[in-house]
């Protein structure tokens, strides 16, 4: 009988798939929650928009430094324990958040979030590379991915129902219950995580070195670019996609069904982008995937209308997640998988520094003219990238990766192994 499922599936790698996916999920639901919590909590708190923002700004910018941090962390000390006190450390200045009653002592617990967030995401996929061979990273990463996607389902059912039932103090009920659920991932990820199989095959690098060699690999700095664009791309687009739609007159529920499209469609395409890049190699990844994005976002200048906008909100849908997919997918192939965690957090540093500059830039532009000049700048970093990603070589020609045929001695791993 032909076999269905992948071998790795029923092996332990499912199992550390599995956490990856829920890691996934946990780290993207204080991000998702945001949008929704903050009218509550600046009324709660007394803020104004701009301390509001001050919130999200400075979980961003402890997000972009940690990505660095904890990637270079991980293959020293472990990505287990790593993932595990992250989570929970992350999980205390969420209960914390919605215990507080002044500003600045919760502007120190978005700065410990976001700095613990990257902490989880970081050495989880790069914990892929380990224990997956280079023919199904990419599929296991957009499996993972898939995670953060669900965070839109979860958000959007908790936060109206808790909202709802107390409108003074639910957005405080709110973070105490995603401290809860975290905290149950991080115990998760402590008893069942294992930073490498029994046999580790090709892993020339002991776990406790420094992953110098991964900041020496000009393919991860080109990678990192790569994903810088993308950040670019994308914060630029979801910055102003509801402002240019009021702008022309689209109604909100329109705005809000045609931004619902974003979460369902990052999930579906997720594996589609991770086996595509395993197939057909990661520079057609990058080049197919930012060729998709840069058309979804020059629709938006293009074609101002309601067919464009649909089109427009598809395409980017289909491909906003794949660099950060194809990045975890490739963040082993060019170095030692132990050393994958170092290459990722580079290239999530890259991403977050893309996030924030973008939308700036972006928001002066928009002053100085038009809305829609934004996504000329968006779709300009779409094509830059596209142009960068033909400089990618395959893996394959610079010999095979130091992780192939793990996946395949995986089965027979003892699931109490370190």
């Amino acid at each position: 009988m032909r076999r269905v499922a992948p071998t790795w599936l029923a092996g332990y790698a499912g199992l550390i798939l599995a956490v990856a996916v829920v890691v996934n999920l946990v780290t993207q639901l204080s991000r998702v929650a945001y949008g929704l919590v903050l009218p509550s909590m600046e009324e709660g708190l007394g803020l104004s928009h701009f301390q509001a923002g001050g919130l999200i700004t400075v979980t961003s910018l402890m997000g972009i430094a940690s990505a660095f941090v904890f990637g270079m962390l991980a293959p020293r000390y472990g990505s287990r324990i790593i993932i595990g006190v992250a989570a929970l450390a992350n999980a205390v200045a969420m209960a914390f958040l919605g215990a507080s009653f002044s500003y600045l002592f919760a502007l120190a617990m978005c700065a410990v979030m976001g700095f613990t967030i990257q902490g989880c995401t970081t050495p989880v996929m790069g914990l892929l590379s380990v224990w997956f061979d280079s023919q199904n990273r990419g599929t296991a990463a957009g499996i993972a991915a898939a995670g953060g996607g669900a965070s839109f389902v979860v958000i959007g059912t908790l936060v109206p129902w808790l909202t709802g039932r107390d409108p003074v103090d639910g957005w405080r009920h709110t973070w105490y219950a995603l401290a809860a659920i975290v905290a149950v991932v991080g115990v998760v990820s402590l008893l069942f995580l294992r930073d490498r199989p029994r046999d580790p095959g090709g892993l020339r690098a002991a776990r406790g070195a420094w992953p110098l060699e991964a900041y020496r690999e000009p393919l991860v700095w080109l990678i990192a670019l790569l994903a810088f664009c993308s950040g670019w791309t994308t914060g630029v687009y979801t910055t102003f996609f509801g402002l240019y739609l009021e702008e022309r007159e689209v109604s909100l529920s329109t705005i809000g069904l045609l931004f619902t499209f974003l979460g369902p469609l990052g999930i579906v395409s997720g594996v589609f982008w991770g086996t595509a890049s395993d197939r057909l190699g990661r520079r057609a990844g990058f080049f197919l995937s930012f060729a998709t994005l840069g058309a979804g976002s020059l629709l938006f200048w293009v074609a101002p209308v309601i067919p464009g906008f649909v089109a427009s909100a598809v395409l980017v849908g289909l491909s906003f997640r794949a660099a950060y997919i194809i990045c975890a997918a490739s963040a082993g192939d060019y170095v030692p998988p132990n050393f994958s965690a170092a290459a990722f957090g580079l290239m999530g540093m890259g991403a977050g520094l893309g996030n924030a500059l973008g939308p700036l830039l972006a928001g002066h532009i928009a002053d100085a003219t038009e809305v829609r000049w934004v996504f000329v700048l968006a779709t300009g970093a779409a094509a830059f990238a596209v142009a960068a990603s033909t400089f990618l070589k395959d893996p394959r020609v610079r010999g095979a990766p130091p992780s192939e045929g793990a996946a395949d001695r995986i089965r027979f791993t003892d699931p109490r192994s370190p």
